[in-house]
């Protein structure tokens, strides 16, 4: 939390963790249902698996743009 991310020419602040919920395990097209992934994610990440953040430098984000934590 509180460190910044480039994406693009854009600068995020990372602001809270994401909770997931039961969807990452719900079949998708051509992916059948797991509820694995969503006990693997409580145990090694305390239900988290995302984050929140807020627009620090408004920018142009593209597919294939590196991701830079900074600070």
């Amino acid at each position: 939390m509180g460190r910044r991310l480039r994406l693009g020419s854009a600068v995020l602040e990372v602001t809270a963790a994401t909770e997931r919920c039961v969807m990452v395990g719900i079949a998708q097209p051509g992916l059948a249902s797991d509820e694995r992934i969503l006990r693997l994610i409580a145990q090694e990440h305390d239900a988290c698996f995302g984050v929140y953040a807020s627009v620090i430098e408004p920018g142009t984000i593209n597919l294939g743009d590196t991701v830079q934590v900074e600070g």
